[in-house]
C-alpha cells in the first residue's frame, strides 16, 4: 500500500513539473543577416569561405562575410542589418542592377542601417537574434578593419549587445546613432624611417551612450564612456570632447537618408568592361573586451 502512494505520489510531482516545463515560453536562436540597399559606385563583398563578388543592391550578407566600398570620394554601401518591424526595400531579382527607387520601400522601417563610406573594409561576423518568449535578444559584432561608418542603431532590449571591433579595441553601445572612423597615420615627429604606422580612431555619439576602448602604442589600454554629442578621439583618448559643428552636420546630413527610399539607378559595370580597384590592406586581429552601456 505504502509503494502505491509512494508511486502515485511520485506521479503526481512529475505530472505538475511536466506542466510547469511546457507551459514555460520555449527559447529559439537563429542567424540573422544584412542586405544592401543601397549602392553607389564600385563596391564588393566576400562570403565566408569564397572570393570577392560585386556587390549589388539587393545582395544577402551573411555573418563572417566582409563589404568594401570602393575608393572614389563618392561611393558609399548602405546595409540594413538583421531583424525589425519595417519591411526591406524590395528590388525584384537578386541579380539586377536597375530598380524602381520606391518600389515596395518602407520608410518607416524600425532596423539597424549602417552608412559604409568611400574605402572602407568592414567585416560583419556575427548576427544573431533569440527569442525569449518576452523579447528578441540581439547579439551584433562588426569589425571595422578601415574607414568610416555611421550608423542608426534601432533600440536594443536587455541583454542585446552592438559591438564594433577595430585593430587596437572595440566599441559597444546601446540603440543610438554613431558614427566611427579608422585609418592609418604616422605620428607627429614620427622618423621617417620609423617602422609602420599607427591606428587612429575616433568614436562619436549623437543619441545613446558608447564605450570605447583604445590600446596606444604604449600598450596601454584606455576606456571612455562616450555620451550624447560626445566625440571620442585615440589622439587624445584620455579625454572626449563635443562633437564639432562640421561633424555633426555631416552625421545629421547622412542620417536623414537612411530610412529614405533609394533615389537611383545603380549599374555597375559587366565584368571584363573596367577593372575596379580598390586599396588592399593587412590590419592585426586584436581581441579585445568592453563592459555594455547599460
Amino acid at each position: 500500500m505504502k509503494e502505491t502512494r509512494s508511486l502515485i505520489n511520485s506521479l503526481l510531482v512529475c505530472g505538475v513539473a511536466f506542466a510547469m516545463v511546457s507551459t514555460l515560453p520555449a527559447q529559439t536562436t537563429k542567424e540573422e543577416f544584412a542586405k544592401v540597399i543601397r549602392v553607389h559606385g564600385a563596391a564588393r563583398y566576400q562570403a565566408p569561405g569564397g572570393s570577392f563578388q560585386e556587390l549589388r543592391v539587393g545582395t544577402v550578407i551573411q555573418p563572417g562575410s566582409v563589404v568594401q566600398s570602393g575608393i572614389e570620394a563618392s561611393s558609399f554601401v548602405d546595409l540594413a542589418l538583421g531583424g525589425g518591424t519595417g519591411a526591406y526595400p524590395s528590388f525584384g531579382s537578386s541579380d539586377n542592377k536597375r530598380f524602381s527607387p520606391t518600389a515596395h520601400y518602407s520608410a518607416q522601417t524600425k532596423r539597424t542601417v549602417l552608412h559604409l563610406y568611400a574605402n572602407t573594409v568592414l567585416g560583419v561576423d556575427k548576427m544573431v537574434a533569440t527569442e525569449t518568449g518576452a523579447a528578441t535578444v540581439t547579439d551584433t559584432e562588426l569589425d571595422l578593419r578601415k574607414g568610416h561608418i555611421l550608423g542608426s542603431v534601432k533600440k536594443l532590449s536587455a541583454g542585446s549587445e552592438f559591438r564594433i571591433r577595430y585593430p587596437k579595441g572595440v566599441a559597444g553601445l546601446r540603440g543610438s546613432i554613431f558614427d566611427m572612423t579608422v585609418d592609418y597615420v604616422r605620428a607627429i615627429n614620427q622618423p621617417a624611417n620609423a617602422p609602420g604606422e599607427q591606428v587612429h580612431c575616433t568614436f562619436a555619439m549623437t543619441s545613446g551612450t558608447g564605450v570605447v576602448t583604445f590600446t596606444g602604442p604604449d600598450g596601454a589600454a584606455v576606456t571612455q564612456t562616450v555620451q550624447t554629442m560626445q566625440m571620442f578621439d585615440s589622439s587624445n583618448p584620455s579625454v572626449t570632447m563635443t562633437i564639432p559643428t562640421t561633424e555633426l552636420d555631416n552625421i545629421n546630413s547622412i542620417v536623414s537618408t537612411l530610412s529614405a527610399p533609394p533615389t537611383g539607378v545603380v549599374h555597375l559595370p559587366e565584368p571584363g568592361e573596367v577593372e575596379i580597384q580598390f586599396n588592399r590592406i593587412t590590419v592585426p586581429t586584436v581581441t579585445t573586451t568592453v563592459g555594455m552601456v547599460q
